[in-house]
């Protein structure tokens, strides 16, 4: 009988502390939809869509908004799949400059209008080129070799006089060996393997269905999710060795084998231009947000990456600009969003007039022709 009533009050203790959790955990749910509500949508559902070829592609005709504690933007998707407006039939007089490259080109947490391909054109029309318009083809998640395929697609229909691809020190190289994927699951673009942002849920094994159900939920997920990142933000362990792998100054094989797939691919990408008749430059995005957590770390610079893929260029004959002068480190005040790591408008541009200080009187001046004497701007 004693027995009994040990296991029995062992029982109505353990359900009594579950109850207590349980009502405490919903008390905070509540409260939380009540006085600081959360958006619950890491970014808009639908806007990915799947892709036998390249694994994913942004959704044509969506429409939806993008939130963070950092940031609120609109999104719209045009007919052809880029964040850019509708393009009209391109004019005799006009010159077209295609920008490819991944979020950061894409514009994350800023509008469409201030990412830096329309800071680009925008800074040209003031230069006196009114006849040039920038157009963003940028994705989220893609590398070079993905941009190619991406350049096939688009080609046709923006009939680009100039292609500049954005290559991000931060991920692109590692993207080229497929090593850091992503798929898209339940409408969401989910990263498959842990590569440069450590993540919770991920570290400790969490389905990736059941983070996408408790996250578009949960409030209180959102509130200790977003409380997460800012710890990792502040204490820089937000990234592993992994990720910091190519910023070693002594390459390790993986970076040099990653380092001749780029150079195969920008190869590649290089004889496709000049077979149709269209100019290739390389734009090097600096892992700006990263900087602190190399500071003091021997045998790591910031620059390494941006080094090897800046050689890789000159070695190809592709006219390049390195951006780390402008956005070499987070410590660059405003240019970055402290926690999500990308440009704000103010970043975007500082990158759009340097490009076009470059074009038309700098280290890509051999890509842009006279001006015609009647420009039109037409789209």
């Amino acid at each position: 009988m004693k027995s009994r009533t040990s296991i029995s009050s062992i029982l109505g203790n353990v359900l009594l502390v579950f109850a207590s959790v349980l009502g405490s955990l919903l008390i905070a749910e509540f409260g939380i939809r009540l006085l600081a509500p959360q958006d619950l949508d890491p970014h808009p559902r639908g806007l990915y869509s799947a892709d036998s070829e390249l694994g994913w592609t942004l959704t044509p005709g969506f429409s939806g908004e993008d939130s963070s504690p950092e940031f609120e933007v609109s999104l719209r998707i045009n007919s052809i799949g880029i964040r850019d407006k509708e393009l009209g039939p391109k004019l005799p007089n006009q010159q077209r400059i295609l920008i490819l490259g991944d979020s950061f080109t894409y514009g994350t947490g800023v509008e469409w209008r201030d990412a830096y391909p329309h800071r680009v054109q925008d800074e040209l029309r003031a230069m006196g080129r009114p006849g040039v318009t920038v157009v963003n083809g940028g994705v989220p998640g893609y590398g070079t070799n993905r941009q190619v395929v991406h350049f096939d697609r688009l080609v046709d229909q923006v009939q680009p006089d100039i292609v500049l691809v954005g290559f991000f020190s931060g991920n692109d190289l590692f993207d080229n060996l497929n090593l850091n994927d992503a798929e898209v699951i339940d409408g969401y673009l989910i990263t498959k393997v842990l590569g440069s942002r450590a993540q919770l849920t991920q570290s400790l094994g969490i389905p990736v269905e059941f983070k996408i159900w408790i996250r578009t939920r949960s409030h209180l997920y959102g509130v200790l999710m977003n409380a997460w990142s800012a710890m990792l933000a502040k204490t820089e362990t937000t990234f592993d060795e992994n990720a910091l792998e190519v910023y070693r100054e002594d390459p390790t094989d993986r970076v040099a084998s990653a380092v001749e797939t780029t150079r195969e691919i920008l190869g590649r990408f290089a004889e496709e231009c000049r077979a149709r008749g269209v100019k290739l430059g390389l734009v090097l995005i600096p892992n700006g947000w990263l900087s602190p957590s190399l500071d003091g770390r021997p045998g790591y610079r910031l620059e390494r990456p941006t080094e090897l893929i800046y050689q890789v260029a000159i070695d190809l004959d592709i006219p390049v600009i390195d951006l780390s002068a402008q956005l070499g480190t987070i410590a660059s005040s405003g240019l970055y969003f402290p926690a999500d790591g990308h440009w704000t408008p103010e970043g975007h541009t500082v990158a759009g007039r340097a490009i076009a200080t470059a074009l038309l009187d700098g280290e890509l001046v051999s890509l842009l022709t006279e001006s015609p004497r009647n420009p039109q701007a037409g789209d």
